[in-house]
Parts: structure tokens; C-alpha cells; sequence
């Protein structure tokens, strides 16, 4: 994929959104420290963010409502599509398309079976090119289904959308 093509995927927008995300303060939302923001400036997304030790997570929807999984870190400098791997407790998923911007790495997971295993997960582990990152998510189910019902609320006229 090549830079305009990716500017043209909805990847980039949803980039720009994520980064704004992380620059803004957030509300505690959920057990586990997870955190959620409304109607970002610049942008009008919906995400649940969890700080970590070792990385943070960041959720949100693309337009077509799938999961985008964000991993964050202020060390990490990068740009542009990178091979990941992803393991979900003790199930592994290997040779994932993410596309990194500065400090972020964001992964689409469209598979639902995926996403089920995510909502019930208990830890993530990160294996990226600069290294393998370690992620507790406890209440990650409950983090993405409020990101759900932000998104369907916006679409319906509530909570500050159209």
C-alpha cells in the first residue's frame, strides 16, 4: 500500500483521530482504569484507552464499525505499515498489517472470532520491530461495548451527534 493510497483508506483519519485521542484528558470510564473520550477535537470518535505499563490500548471503530486496536507508547517513533504480531492470552496471530504513526500502532481486527476473544482476554503481547510489549486488558469487553454504544448514539442524535 502505498502513501496515498493508505491517505485515502480512512487509515490516516482514523491516525489523526487516535492522536488527538491520546493529547486530550480523559474521563475514567470502566473498572480497570480504562478511560473514554466523546467527540474529540478535531474529530467526533468515539474510544476507550487503558494505560499500561509496558504499552497502552487504545479502541475504537472504523466508519464500517470494526475494531481498530491501538498499542501506544511515548518512546516509540514510527511511520507508515509495519508486520506485527498479536497474542490475545494464549492465542496467537501472526503476520497482522498494522500501520504505525509516531507513537501509535494500529491494528484492524475484523474477524469477529477475534474480537470475541479480546472482549473476554486478560492480557495482549505485542510483538512489533522494535521489541515485544506486554498489555493487561482486563475489561476490554466492556471498554468496546461503550465505544459501541457511543457510536450508535451519535448516529442517532445522541450524546452530541448529528
Amino acid at each position: 500500500m502505498n502513501r496515498s493510497d493508505w491517505n485515502r483508506s480512512g487509515t490516516a483519519r482514523m491516525v489523526r483521530v487516535t492522536a488527538l485521542i491520546l493529547c486530550f484528558a480523559v474521563t475514567p470510564a470502566f473498572a480497570a482504569q480504562w478511560t473514554h473520550v466523546e467527540n474529540v477535537t478535531g474529530g467526533n470518535a468515539c474510544a476507550a484507552r487503558l494505560v499500561g505499563s509496558e504499552v497502552d490500548t487504545t479502541l475504537m471503530l472504523n466508519r464500517s464499525g470494526q475494531l481498530i486496536l491501538v498499542a501506544g507508547r511515548s518512546d516509540w517513533r514510527a511511520s507508515g505499515p509495519e508486520q506485527v504480531s498479536l497474542r490475545i492470552d494464549d492465542f496467537e496471530l501472526d503476520h497482522l498489517q498494522a500501520n504505525a504513526f509516531n507513537n501509535l500502532v494500529l491494528v484492524l481486527i475484523s474477524d469477529e472470532a477475534v474480537v470475541k476473544r479480546l472482549m473476554a482476554a486478560k492480557e495482549l503481547y505485542w510483538t512489533l520491530p522494535s521489541g515485544k510489549y506486554r498489555a493487561m486488558i482486563s475489561g476490554l469487553g466492556d471498554a468496546l461495548e461503550w465505544v459501541r454504544q457511543c457510536e450508535r448514539g451519535k448516529r442517532q442524535g445522541v450524546n452530541g451527534g448529528p
